[in-house]
Parts: C-alpha cells; sequence; structure tokens
C-alpha cells in the first residue's frame, strides 16, 4: 500500500499476524525488499511492516531536506496513520538503527523492544573522524553523500547528540564481525586507517549500545559482515523470535 506523508507516498508492505507488531527500518539508500530474507520468516509467527523512505525504492521523492529528525517525523506519522496495536518491537540496520532508537526516545511507551543490526552508534561517526587523516575523512564522508535520500550522514550522526532510550528497554544489539572494505578502491595508507578504525573503535561502540539498556544482550555474528539480514539472516529472525516470546511471557 501507499501511504500519505507530508506531502509524498511512502510505501509500506503488512504481512502476517501476531504480537508484538515487527517494524523493520532500512539502512541508507536500501529499499524494505533488502529484507526479503528476513521478513518472510518473522511473518510466520509475528505481524511484519516493512516500507521504503522517501526517494528509495517505490517511494516518492521528499520535498524537503533530509535530516534524521525529518525522516523520524515521517516514521511516526507513517505508524500513526496504519493504526498498528503497540507497544510494537523495532528492528533498525545500520542507519535505521538511529532512526529506530530515535523513534524509540520520542515514544518509549510505544516500543517494548529494539533489535539493533549492526548499528552506529551516535558517536562513533565523530570519533572516527579525529583519528582519520584528513583525506581518508573527506574520501569516507564524499562518498556518504551520493545516496539517493539525499541525506548527509556525517553531518547528521554529528548533529544527533545522545539518544536517551528507555534503559529497562529490551534491546539486542547484532555486530558483525567481518570487517568489508569501501566499495572502491584506497590508497594503502588510507586502507589501513579505515582497517584500524573498522576493527578497534567500531566494536567498542557496540558494547556501548548495548550498555543503554539493563535489559540487553550483544551478539557478535559470526560469518557476516555490515549486511547480516543478508549473510546470516537466522541470526536475526532468532532474535527477534526470541525478544518476542520474551515480551510475550513478560506481560503474562
Amino acid at each position: 500500500m501507499y501511504v500519505d506523508v507530508n506531502g509524498h507516498k511512502l510505501f509500506c508492505r503488512i504481512t502476517g499476524s501476531g504480537k508484538p507488531v515487527v517494524i523493520f527500518e532500512n539502512g541508507l539508500g536500501d529499499s524494505c525488499e533488502i529484507w526479503h530474507l528476513v521478513e518472510p520468516k518473522v511473518a510466520e509467527f509475528a505481524q511484519t511492516v516493512v516500507y521504503d523512505r522517501a526517494g528509495v525504492g517505490r517511494s516518492n521523492r521528499a520535498t524537503t531536506p533530509r535530516t534524521l529528525t525529518t525522516i523520524v517525523n515521517d516514521l511516526e506519522i507513517l505508524l500513526t496513520q496504519l493504526r498498528l496495536e503497540s507497544p510494537c518491537l523495532l528492528v533498525g540496520h545500520s542507519l535505521g538503527g538511529l532512526i529506530v532508537r530515535l523513534y524509540a526516545a520520542n515514544h518509549p511507551e510505544s516500543v517494548a523492544g529494539i533489535v539493533l543490526v549492526d548499528a552506529p552508534h551516535e558517536q562513533q561517526t565523530e570519533a572516527a573522524r579525529k583519528m582519520l587523516s584528513q583525506q581518508a575523512w573527506n574520501l569516507i564522508s564524499g562518498f556518504w553523500l551520493h545516496n539517493p535520500e539525499g541525506i548527509d550522514l556525517a553531518a547528521e550522526m554529528e548533529r544527533v547528540g545522545a539518544i536517551s532510550t528507555d534503559p529497562d528497554m529490551a534491546l539486542t544489539v547484532l555486530s558483525a564481525t567481518v570487517v568489508q572494505s569501501p566499495p572502491f578502491e584506497l590508497q594503502k595508507e588510507i586502507a589501513a586507517e579505515i582497517a584500524h578504525i573498522s576493527t578497534k573503535l567500531f566494536p567498542s561502540f557496540q558494547v556501548q549500545l548495548a550498555e543503554t539498556s539493563s535489559r540487553s544482550q550483544l551478539v557478535r555474528v559470526e560469518d557476516a559482515g555490515h549486511y547480516i539480514h543478508l549473510q546470516r539472516p537466522d541470526v536475526i529472525v532468532t532474535a527477534i523470535r526470541t525478544m518476542c516470546k520474551a515480551l510475550s511471557s513478560t506481560k503474562k
């Protein structure tokens, strides 16, 4: 279906049945079809919602600038119009992890749990910028700018500030263990810089994400890089199933 949100139409799909409703948030520039190995399996035991953000997949391009604030606002309006039963379970990959955490910070009563799929911590971009040479930083931040959503990812990551979600919210942090090189050739020195922050800096921020909740679990996913949902979809399905069962038993 298509839903009118802030003057543009967003494509979304609702499948399955069961509680809690599981809502998927995609990574930067990805359409909702990126979840094709996960969504059908989860729909066997829960109602699922996937959607395309503005400018991606089957959704219209937005007329307003794309920031984390406008994206979260779109999600808030979308879920309000869908009138789904709450509280829900949010699953976010990469940038989607920031989005679902911001949504949860704004609507703690509407979110029962979060599953983060190799998602960034809001402070890691600034930490990386300080560790990288100017040449390396310009290359990486420039690459991020070329995305169909028109969002300045580096600027937004630095602007967002600390995200305060419920410290007692159910949280699973799925962290990739395979370091993948950027999809372009690099000078040897720059490649070494990026490899260093990927192996030393980013894993420490995954720990920090898990520490945002007293009810968290950090899972380091073997044999998977950034796209865990394509390389180890079974791990994500298991994490969602486990959380759904735990939330159901808590209600009882």
